[in-house]
This record gives C-alpha cells, sequence and structure tokens, in this order.
C-alpha cells in the first residue's frame, strides 16, 4: 500500500524509469524492452522468476504508459505548484514518530490529570508494546540475550519509568515524552535492519484532526494538489 501512493510519482515509459534509476536511460529500456516481451508472451526473468502464477501465464499484462506522461512532481510544478523533487510524496516514519501516535491515540488530552494511578497504568500499557517494537525493528527472530534486544528493553524501561511519573498538564507530557523520543531514535535506530517505517494505520494516522506538528512532511500529503489538477484540466475523466 505504502509503495502504491508513491509509485505515480514515476511513471512507467522511458522518462519516469530512467528518473527512478538515478538517470540511467539504457536500463530504462532495458526494463520496457521486458516489459514488451512479456506482453507479448514471451518469457522473460520477470515471468519465470515471478511467484504469481497469473503473471508466469502472460494473464497479467505490464503497464504501457504514454511516452509524454511527466513524471508527478514535474506535472505539479508545471502547474504551479513545484515540488522538492528530492523527495517523495509520501515520506515513511521513523520509529519515534511511531511511537508518538499510539501515545496521541491511546492517551487523550484530558486523560493528562496528575493521577497517579493513571500514570502506572500508562507506564504498563507501555511495556506492553514491546512484540510489536521488536516485530516493526524486524528484531522477532533475535534470542533474548542479543545485544539489540536488550537495547529494546532498556529504552522500554527508560519510558516506562517516565510515563511511571505523574504529569499536570498536557504541556508537560508532551515535553516529558518529546525527550523520550529523541532517545528513540538514538537507541532504536539501528537495533535492526530498517530505520524507516509504514504504520500499520498509516491512513488513520494521517487523517487524525490532531495537528501533530511531528508527523512526516510530504507534498503528497497536500491532497487539494488533486483537485487543483483536475480544475486546471491536467486530470481529466
Amino acid at each position: 500500500m505504502f509503495v502504491s501512493l508513491n509509485t505515480p510519482t514515476y511513471p512507467f515509459n522511458q522518462r519516469g524509469l530512467a528518473k527512478l534509476l538515478n538517470g540511467d536511460e539504457a536500463k530504462a529500456a532495458q526494463v520496457l524492452a521486458l516489459r514488451d516481451q512479456h506482453n507479448a508472451g514471451r518469457s522473460t526473468v520477470l515471468s519465470r522468476q515471478t511467484g504469481n502464477p497469473e503473471f508466469k501465464q502472460f494473464h497479467i499484462q505490464m503497464p504501457v504508459v504514454p511516452e509524454d506522461l511527466l513524471p508527478l512532481d514535474e506535472l505539479l510544478a508545471a502547474n504551479g505548484q513545484p515540488v522538492n523533487p528530492e523527495t517523495i510524496p509520501v515520506p515513511p516514519f521513523k520509529v519515534s514518530q511511531l511511537i508518538r501516535r499510539a501515545f496521541r491515540v491511546l492517551l487523550k488530552p484530558e486523560e493528562v490529570n496528575n493521577d497517579q494511578k493513571l500514570a502506572e497504568a500508562r507506564a504498563k500499557l507501555f511495556k506492553s508494546m514491546e512484540p510489536a517494537i521488536v516485530q516493526q525493528l524486524g528484531l522477532e527472530s533475535l534470542p533474548p540475550g542479543a545485544p539489540e534486544m536488550v537495547a529494546v528493553r532498556q529504552f522500554l524501561d527508560v519510558v516506562s519509568q517516565t510515563l511511571a511519573q505523574p504529569a499536570s498538564s498536557r504541556e508537560e507530557f508532551d515535553q516529558q515524552i518529546n525527550g523520550l523520543l529523541v532517545k528513540a531514535d538514538e537507541m532504536l535506530v539501528g537495533a535492526g535492519d530498517r530505520a524507516y517505517f509504514v504504520p500499520p494505520r498509516f491512513y488513520v494516522d494521517l487523517g487524525q484532526p490532531d495537528r501533530d506538528p511531528t508527523l512526516p512532511k510530504g507534498w503528497g500529503f497536500r491532497l487539494e494538489t488533486v483537485g487543483a489538477l483536475v480544475a486546471r484540466g491536467v486530470i481529466k475523466g
């Protein structure tokens, strides 16, 4: 799903593929040649190695895209909405952003009321997230004594100890977790083989009305661009 949100940036034509392949026109031409062979029912490395029987039997065609279709960032720029060409429409989350979203969803502003029992429950709730964090980091196959697993547990302990202290206001609570989330990126990024993540509630997280300023910034979030392109006749039908 996450990949599909970003693929419209690069249309499946010579220009789009070359841009995706760091300007390598020859490789882009090779990919298109494979497409044409596959669509003609001739065996290619793609059809031989695929695990999809429908693709292997040529029942699924590869896309044929007009050569004059521009990459999405160029199309936006040509119609008055320039974007940074070095970025993607929908960037992934850092681990700290994932954890912050969990806090914001599970802990509503009205629940921060200097209550000791609530603070202790909050700490236990966070500790219960250990399996999810381990899985997100790709560490589930490691033994408990592995250094990466030790780092995860140390981070969970630090956060839980802080969460167990009651906060008198949402602002005070946010200040507490801001420091913790800096530690998340310091202690957890590199613990596994993953530095960036797609949250399981991707659309839900981006659609929250709390205007979280820490969410990743991507020009694909500016949904009004789609309406602008339709209004200007760039997108038709």
